[in-house]
């Protein structure tokens, strides 16, 4: 019964911290979407240089923007993005501590609700590992993984409106890798959690060993059976590295996909839009956006 209740009880905890960290990914979102509008008056700048309607001075440029308010606009995006990343780290660690500290309260009072028998099955150094590893992986989640997946899904979804206002057909082209990288990646990492729980185990069995080693040391030494102790340990660390470095390894696979993905991206952007450009078909201002999305 006591197992049923700590999802939940876990649950409670992020509805109290809810505000925070909705804000934290409104400003992880602001920070992103900064990313957006230099580029798009940058476009504007370059159809007025590649253009007619640009005077002669340079001072004004295409659809009545002047060159001022564009060096103005992009000056605030800037300095917004800065602003929105200092409230974005700020929210997003202010949240996670915030849960980290009553979670470790919430843990804490759940375990003093276990019977006797249960400590006495488990070690008292594997408890208190699983404990804090599970809860600062939780803070890691809150702090990080709510505004970045907030961030991977509404910005480019953006990206991808934008280019496809501006030629649909091209987009496809430039974003056929999407599917294909997003599959790999999701085959390639659905185990991922698993592997992650492994290490945290592994942890928590060398944090163990070693309290126990270090509460009966003096019967250790008594019966000179330290190298003994320090070759378990050693052999429990190995196993423990090991299996950081498998899901470490893991983990980094979807950003290696991406950047592969983005790299094929660039490449068919030229390719498909190169030789329209360079006929006149397409504006160079547009394969700019299209290179810099």
């Amino acid at each position: 019964m006591a197992e049923k209740k700590l999802p939940r009880q876990v649950a409670d905890v992020l509805r109290n911290q809810q505000l925070p960290i909705i804000l934290s990914a409104v400003c992880g979102l602001l920070f992103s979407a900064t990313t957006l509008i230099p580029p798009l008056f940058v476009r504007r700048l370059i159809v007025a240089v590649t253009g007619t309607s640009g005077s002669s001075d340079g001072s004004s440029v295409a659809n009545g923007i002047s060159l001022i308010t564009i060096i103005t606009v992009l000056a605030g995006a800037f300095i917004l993005r800065g602003c929105a990343r200092y409230l974005y780290g700020l929210t997003s660690h202010r949240a996670a501590y915030s849960l980290l500290s009553d979670l470790l309260q919430h843990v804490y009072r759940h375990l003093h609700t276990l019977s006797h028998r249960f400590f006495s099955e488990n070690r008292t150094g594997s408890l208190l590992a699983q404990s804090v590893s599970d809860v600062d992986s939780l803070e890691d989640f809150v702090a990080h993984g709510i505004p970045e997946m907030t961030q991977a899904i509404v910005i480019p979804l953006a990206m991808i409106v934008v280019l496809i206002s501006i030629d649909p057909v091209l987009a496809v082209i430039v974003l056929s890798p999407l599917p294909v990288a997003t599959l790999a990646t999701y085959l390639l990492t659905r185990n991922i959690r698993g592997t992650w729980r492994r290490v945290r185990e592994r942890y928590a069995q060398v944090v163990a060993l070693v309290e126990d080693g270090l509460q009966g040391i003096s019967e250790t030494k008594s019966f000179s059976r330290e190298s003994e102790q320090v070759r378990r340990v050693q052999r429990l660390a190995g196993h423990y590295r090991d299996e950081m470095v498998r899901a470490t390894s893991q983990s980094l696979l979807p950003n290696g996909i991406v950047e592969m993905a983005c790299g094929i991206g660039v490449i068919l952007a030229v390719a498909a839009g190169g030789a329209p450009a360079l006929r006149g078909d397409l504006q160079v201002a547009d394969l700019y956006l299209f290179l810099a999305y």
